[in-house]
């Protein structure tokens, strides 16, 4: 009778905890388009990727936030771009679950990571490969970029999946993306970081599995953000979208050095990739001659007192940019990072760039050339 009676309760509780985390699930499906554990047997693949100025005629899967393998194409700049999409969801050829080469590399980034406009073998990726291989070192460089995809997404890549290919070298060229997405909402707390990896780990799964913990732990990050001050700066699209100055003076660098310090812990070098836009190379460089504090002093103010020469949407992309690569340079001392700076270089010519952002394969190719030059000293042969 009484082991009846506790199965009954035991059912009991499941029934509600089911219940909740359906209810929750809905509401972050409602709200994120995210599904939860319950429901991912269930959810669709969409047609297509989209971001507001580039369509990828790649298909999307929304469970594993990952590109459909297959072989794609799509036009772009004129051209036919080919894309090849391995089993993982990455654009490039098949690699291994276990490292078979003396030097592994993981770039992370965004859509010019990715080689959004480049062939395969024209992007920095394969090239900074293709540059290393020629020099004998055994080496493989994978591609982990994904378009509009920021630094904080990046880290939840590194925690959960990306580590267990055990790197020795990761590569973050993330600038763009961060002010994008990362900058709008929610603060990060210093003191929130957790030090344990592991529970790090824990965290970033229950999050994108279980919704209930999902839905709480993003109304406890708002009750801690109310906490924040902060100013905000207008985006230059829509005037009721304002980013966090909060998160160029400390979330941004927060997140990049808990990267850090789990890639130190597991024996992994990081390289941090100043990214280059290109709007006005005389003004911009003027800007890059500002120390960090009297950039975000510029920063706050943009909005009433505009750069000479560039309108709001230059001025707020150039400067923000300014902030986030100077802050890359706390980290210069730091024995397990090396800083790669290929600004100059690529702002030599328009023609290394497609738009004012995206490289051009010229361009990937200095990318590549710079990022090789600083890292060879440290690979092995």
């Amino acid at each position: 009778m009484k082991i009846n009676k506790f199965f009954l309760n035991l059912l009991f509780l499941t029934i509600i905890l089911v219940v909740i985390e359906l209810t929750s699930a809905t509401i972050i499906y409602l709200k994120e388009n995210k599904v939860s554990f319950l429901f991912k047997p269930f959810s669709k693949i969409s047609k297509n990727f989209q971001q507001k100025q580039e369509v990828f005629l790649v298909n999307w899967d929304t469970n594993k936030d990952r590109f459909v393998p297959g072989n794609y194409s799509h036009e772009k700049y004129g051209k036919k771009i080919n894309y090849k999409i391995n089993s993982k969801g990455f654009r490039g050829n098949e690699f291994s679950f276990k490292k078979k080469v003396k030097n592994r590399i993981i770039a992370f980034g965004g859509s010019t990571t990715i080689g959004l406009g480049s062939e395969i073998n024209q992007t920095y990726p394969k090239n900074l490969e293709d540059k290393l291989k020629k020099k004998d070192f055994d080496v493989e460089v994978l591609n982990f970029g994904l378009p509009a995809k920021s630094l904080n997404f990046i880290r939840e890549l590194y925690f959960k999946e990306a580590f267990n290919y055990e790197p020795d070298i990761i590569i973050i060229y993330s600038n763009r993306n961060p002010t994008m997405y990362d900058s709008i909402g929610t603060k990060i707390m210093i003191d929130e970081r957790l030090d344990n990896d592991k529970i790090i780990r824990i965290n970033l799964i229950l999050m994108d599995n279980v919704m209930t913990f999902r839905l709480l732990y993003k109304a406890y990050r708002k009750i801690i953000n109310l906490t924040i001050k902060s100013d905000k700066i207008i985006s230059p699209y829509k005037d009721d979208i304002k980013h966090n100055v909060f998160y160029f003076t400390d979330q941004y660098y927060e997140t990049l050095n808990e990267i850090i310090n789990f890639s130190k812990k597991n024996s992994t070098k990081v390289v941090l990739v100043k990214q280059a836009f290109f709007f006005n190379p005389p003004i911009q460089k003027k800007l890059r001659s500002y120390d960090l504090k009297e950039s975000v002093e510029v920063l706050k103010n943009l909005k009433k007192d505009n750069i000479d020469q560039l309108n709001y949407h230059d001025s707020f992309w150039s400067v923000t940019n300014v902030v986030l690569n100077k802050t890359m340079d706390k980290f210069k001392n730091h024995q397990n990072v090396i800083i790669v700076d290929p600004i100059e270089a690529l702002l030599n010519s328009k023609e290394n760039f497609t738009d004012f952002v995206h490289l051009s394969p010229r361009g990937n190719t200095i990318l590549a050339d710079k990022i090789s030059d600083k890292i060879k000293s440290i690979l092995n042969k």
